[in-house]
């Protein structure tokens, strides 16, 4: 049983709309755009300028177009420093450098220049014209390499290949392979006009010896290097309408999108040529793009309707949680559709100039304090809920894209390398109230009401959040030991409760510092005989699960010195969760599985933990309980648990509730109380 969580009454949702680029005054009109290949960075075009944006929305500089003809291309380099500008009529290619933030006036010569690409694995830029003559340029060396006359007809499209050979398309119906100089290689005649040809995926590691070429959008030719006698033709259904875009999503894999809005995946591999994997019809008249994204595996088409989202994995599915409406009378209709990179970020531009960017996936990064969850809503943005009444969430705008959060009872932190920024997180009171640098790179961080615990270089510094002038020990590093540098100098685990700091070392050593007394307790001291990998206290911090460097999980009650073994601990244990209503109740993430496990603590063979699993009731009343593990939705990350619901992060970086199966007895009534408390269960 699962359910979502909700801002307000109204559902998170999967995409959210991240920022948006309005035209500049009186350059309405369809728009161009290209993101760096690192994703730092995203170039748009009008027909007098290029304004380059970071990932948040931010302009961080624009670069004046000579000529009033419209841009046609947007291309970086290999390495993202260098950005060329294609323009209508205009030799001069301008070549925007990053590091700079200058221009570069490349003269090329050409009047009529109608095709731009930059090499995959070189530093050569093609630049091809309407009258067909090919111009090379080098970037390292300033070289300029023209090749009259390569077509006798419009260059219309390329692509480079990983080995830095040259195709191209062009309007007298012949496509051309070239070396990284112009030279040509291979020619061979087409039925219709190109419209779009790219290099096959191959396999990591492997030559592209295939490429794919949209004939005048009514066929697909296969053209492969090492038996360029026997091409491919692929034909479609007619109601299908013109082929408008085609990718590779895999090795021998092709994603193809047509005018009438249908989508076709299919197979290219030996004896499954032409076999059609799966075909939709994803927008009802009209497709207008088409992009795929390797690192989540969809695909997105824009059309009438707006925006879809496919899921290109196993199943093949539309993904109709994840579509995206756009009003066309205001902003125009669809004009180009690409996923930034990483696939964090889709983006959308349309035909009156504008460009929307939608957060596609976000990095999984939580915490929790008592019941409340800290998540990263947005790029840069922190939101904080109580899992428990489920009121709407409190967000915290921070400064920076972090890597990693903490979670305090009024405070949250982020961060990333050495540096971590504290805010406040009160209804009343969100802002940025310190910000510190610590020796080497943060591998954790902790928060209570009044501290913060960071592990930092092996080291864990204790410091005060908000520090206060006379207000007593604010600061305190550990270890203590004096060990020359040995293995109990070396922190390896924190956690921090109300009233403990708790470290472990390489040693096998668990220590308790006292925040009250500001002192360490050495009588609640464990001596494990291997290093403390992750330590996992509840609130109190009176029981600890402790995992070593040996994947082996157990028990420790400090206040009797009771260290309980876990039975069928997973080795793989990637998080730990004390049940924050039932204080007995632990559960084991192993990445996938969550184990659940009930400790006893007295009985009599002593301190027992017991794994747990559904209970089943027989025809004769008898009663069943097989311990065993359950599988959570792919991909998702528990946070924290309270009366057996587990509330997660998913990929889209939105929050799930789900119900752990071995408490399903749960009656009707506690579970409308829970909702007359704020809560939404799911029927």
């Amino acid at each position: 049983k699962s359910q979502f969580y909700s801002q307000g009454n109204r559902p998170i949702a999967s995409m959210k709309k991240l920022f948006r680029v309005s035209p500049p005054r009186g350059q309405r009109g369809p728009v161009v755009f290209s993101w760096q290949p690192e994703g730092n960075y995203l170039a748009t075009a009008s027909s007098a300028s290029v304004q380059i944006y970071n990932r948040h929305g931010e302009r961080v500089d624009e670069v004046a177009l000579s000529g009033g003809g419209a841009v046609i291309s947007l291309e970086w380099d290999r390495d993202g420093q260098s950005l060329a500008v294609l323009q209508d009529e205009n030799g001069q290619i301008p070549i925007w450098d990053l590091s700079t933030m200058k221009v570069q006036q490349l003269e090329t010569n050409l009047r009529d220049p109608s095709f731009l690409k930059w090499s995959r694995c070189g530093t050569q830029l093609a630049i091809g014209t309407q009258k067909g003559n090919l111009l090379i340029y080098n970037k390292a060396t300033k070289k300029k390499i023209p090749v009259l006359a390569k077509h006798p007809r419009a260059i219309t499209c390329g692509d480079w290949s990983e080995a830095n050979k040259l195709c191209l398309g062009s309007d007298d119906c012949t496509m051309t392979l070239s070396n990284e100089t112009g030279d040509t290689i291979e020619q061979t005649d087409l039925k219709f006009p190109p419209r779009e040809l790219r290099f096959a995926k191959g396999s990591k590691g492997s030559d592209q010896d295939t490429i794919s070429i949209n004939m005048g959008g009514k066929s697909i030719l296969l053209y492969s290097l090492d038996d360029p006698d026997n091409p491919v033709e692929l034909t479609f259904e007619p109601e299908y309408g013109n082929i408008v875009s085609h990718t590779w999503y895999g090795a021998g894999l092709l994603l193809i999108g047509f005018s009438r809005g249908q989508v076709v995946a299919l197979s290219t591999r030996p004896n499954e040529v032409a076999e059609e994997m799966w075909s939709n019809r994803v927008h009802g008249s009209q497709l207008f793009g088409m992009a795929y994204s390797p690192s989540l595996k969809r695909g997105a088409t824009a059309g009438d309707g707006g925006v879809k989202i496919i899921d290109m994995g196993s199943d093949f599915k539309e993904l109709k949680g994840e579509a995206i409406s756009m009003d066309t009378s205001e902003d125009g209709r669809p004009h180009m559709i690409d996923w930034s990179p990483d696939g964090t970020i889709l983006t959308v531009s349309t035909r009156s100039g504008y460009v929307y960017n939608f957060l596609a996936k976000m990095p999984m990064i939580h915490d929790h304090y008592a019941t409340n969850v800290a998540y990263l809503s947005s790029l840069r943005e922190i939101s904080v809920v109580d899992t428990v009444s489920r009121l709407k969430p409190l967000s915290v705008p921070v400064h920076m894209e972090p890597t990693f959060t903490a979670l305090g009872l009024a405070h949250v932190a982020v961060g990333m390398n050495n540096r971590i920024m504290y805010y406040r997180c009160a209804a009343d009171d969100v802002g940025k109230v310190g910000e510190q640098d610590y020796v080497g790179t943060v591998e954790a961080v902790k928060l209570n009401d009044k501290f913060a615990a960071v592990l930092s270089d092996q080291q864990v510094t204790l410091h005060l959040i908000e520090p206060v002038k006379g207000g007593g020990p604010q600061r305190k590093t550990f270890p203590e030991r004096d060990d020359d540098g040995g293995s109990y100098k070396r922190a390896t685990a924190i956690a921090l409760t109300a009233q403990f700091l708790i470290f472990g070392t390489d040693a096998g050593t668990v220590e308790f510092f006292y925040l009250a007394e500001w002192a360490l307790l050495s009588g609640a001291e464990l001596r494990h005989n291997a290093a403390i990998k992750a330590i996992y206290p509840n609130g109190q911090g009176t029981r600890l699960v402790i995992v070593d460097e040996n994947g082996d999980g157990s028990l420790y009650n400090p206040v009797t010195s009771d260290f309980t073994p876990i039975p069928e601990f997973p080795s793989t244990c990637t998080n730990v969760l004390w049940d924050k209503s039932d204080k007995n109740i632990v559960m084991v993430h192993d990445g996938a599985d969550l184990h659940t496990y009930v400790y006893a603590p007295i009985t009599i063979r002593g301190p027992m933990m017991m794994k747990l699993g559904p209970l089943e009731i027989d025809s004769n009343g008898g009663i069943r309980m097989e311990p065993q593990s359950f599988s959570l939705s792919g991909g998702w990350a528990p946070i924290l648990t309270h009366n057996g619901e587990i509330t997660c992060q998913t990929l889209a970086g939105q929050l799930q509730a789900v119900t752990s199966p071995t408490y399903d007895h749960n009656d009707e009534k506690e579970r409308n109380n829970k909702e007359r408390q704020g809560g939404r269960v799911s029927p």
